[in-house]
């Protein structure tokens, strides 16, 4: 017999084989995507919230917009003008105490957030949250809880909450994000104002991305679409663990998504715990990249290593000895290969540490031991409440699109003026109440937030120029403030 011949029974027999395999081999296939999602679901939906604010404690009395209770008769040391009333009477109709009974404060929603803690610590982002009012939590098949802001942290945009009372709440876990891969499921939740708990699936698609201003943080990327009132809500693995906190980039693009790490966000939720801020590391200097030809000519290696440009004066840097000019090769025996390798390192480093940074200078390495000292202006606690209101001498709330609807209002945003006091700042300016102050510093005004991140910015003795609704006119006026 040809050796054809006898090969051919072989030959049918792998072919067979082959055939028998390719069932399996997509079966294998099939697994690597998850049959649903409803369990994750159910597991995470009671710790997924909606985070809601007002911007006024005011509320909707039996004769229109009161500093009290529905139904409560005024304190007489707080009995506005007649005029006042006479105000407010034209713009809202007169209710029934019955009718206002169960009135749940006008909300707006900003976002989700996690439930972290049983004892009611609640993550979400910075962004929106008022400076001064009332933060309130929708959980599901609740009313609105109301939570106090225990501080922010503005390099990666959270912020931790508390809600009041004390309740055994749900909580969610925070995962390991180092354990994510690059094509790892995860599940993007939130709770949208008016929709309840909603969540997207998509896949990892790279992780330590970089955003525009924020030189701190390493983003999770995720296909898995993010919409803004995902913000503050948790990226999850398919455990249901925490393995990000959900933002949106600043310039608004939704396109890709993104997420905070769970590493991250547990240094942000300790430090926010136990002192309301969040102070990183600083040394006092600026470094730029190298390219591996300049690294050769200095005598480092190919692709290790960054360039320092400058050494802030009396900073931990200098008096340890660094000079323009040092590679730094290494921070605590870590390899450095890039800028963002030692500012996402020394911000990680706690004040008063000491630590090595190698540097090569004249081609030789030299180790130079270094107290780490805290970044100026990093972390800042929750704010006082009522600041730009008690620095202009007003009572303020934010135009809402029911506050427009009702009273045809010419505007689409705002902040109204509903109590003066005429020897301050505002009064003096020429402010009444009913007006509403649409800019400040030709900056538009949406909220408290706004005014009171302007107000921040002043130098003292500097006016504020406003840009003033009243009626069906506008015009500028400019407030001395103290």
């Amino acid at each position: 017999m040809c050796r054809a011949g006898l090969l051919r029974p072989f030959v049918l027999l792998a072919f067979l084989v082959h055939l028998c395999l390719l069932p399996l081999a997509e079966a294998g296939n099939r697994k690597i995507c998850p049959d649903n999602f409803s369990q994750l679901a159910v597991q995470a939906a009671p710790a997924v919230v909606n985070i809601c604010v007002t911007e006024s404690d005011m509320r909707r009395g039996p004769s229109g917009l009161w500093p009290w209770d529905p139904g409560e008769e005024p304190p007489e040391e707080n009995d506005p003008p007649p005029d006042f009333y006479k105000f407010f009477e034209k713009l809202w109709p007169k209710s029934s105490p019955d009718e206002l009974k169960d009135l749940d404060p006008l909300l707006r929603s900003v976002g989700s957030g996690v439930i972290v803690d049983a004892s009611g610590l609640v993550l979400t982002v910075n962004r929106d949250l008022p400076v001064s009012g009332q933060i309130w939590v929708r959980i599901k098949g609740n009313k609105p809880l109301p939570a106090r802001l225990i501080g922010s942290d503005q390099e990666t945009d959270l912020a931790l909450l508390k809600l009041k009372g004390k309740h055994n709440f749900f909580r969610l876990s925070l995962g390991n994000c180092e354990t994510l891969k690059p094509g790892d499921w995860v599940l993007a939740c939130g709770n949208p104002s008016g929709l309840g708990f909603s969540m997207t699936a998509g896949i990892v698609s790279a992780k330590g991305r970089s955003l525009p201003g924020k030189q701190f943080a390493e983003y999770i990327q995720t296909d898995a679409k993010i919409s803004r009132q995902f913000r503050g809500g948790p990226l999850l693995n398919l455990k249901g663990e925490v393995v990000g906190i959900n933002i949106v980039p600043e310039d608004g693009n939704t396109d890709a998504g993104f997420a905070v790490s769970s590493k991250l966000a547990v240094d942000v939720i300790n430090q926010l715990k136990s002192s309301g801020k969040v102070v990183r590391g600083w040394l006092g200097l600026s470094v730029e990249a190298l390219t591996p030809e300049r690294s050769k000519r200095l005598g480092g290696a190919e692709k290790m290593g960054v360039l320092v440009k400058q050494v802030a004066p009396d900073s931990p840097a200098q008096r340890a000895g660094l000079s323009k000019g040092d590679v730094i090769l290494r921070y605590q025996g870590c390899p450095i290969n890039k800028p963002k390798d030692l500012i996402q390192r020394v911000a990680a480093s706690k004040k008063g540490s000491q630590v090595t940074v190698t540097c090569l200078r004249d081609k030789k390495e030299v180790d130079f031991i270094i107290r780490i000292s805290a970044r100026p202006d990093s972390g800042r606690a929750a704010p006082p409440p009522g600041y730009a209101e008690n620095l202009l001498g007003v009572k303020l709330v934010g135009v809402t699109r029911e506050l427009k609807d009702k009273f045809s209002l010419p505007v689409e945003y705002g902040l109204m003026v509903v109590e003066l006091d005429a020897g301050g700042p505002a009064g003096r300016a020429g402010l009444l109440r009913g007006d509403i102050i649409c800019e400040a510093s030709r900056l538009k005004i949406t909220g408290l937030p706004d005014l009171q991140k302007i107000l921040k910015g002043l130098k003292p003795g500097r006016g504020l120029m406003l840009k003033v609704n009243r009626g069906d006119k506008f015009f500028d006026t400019a407030l001395d403030l103290p």
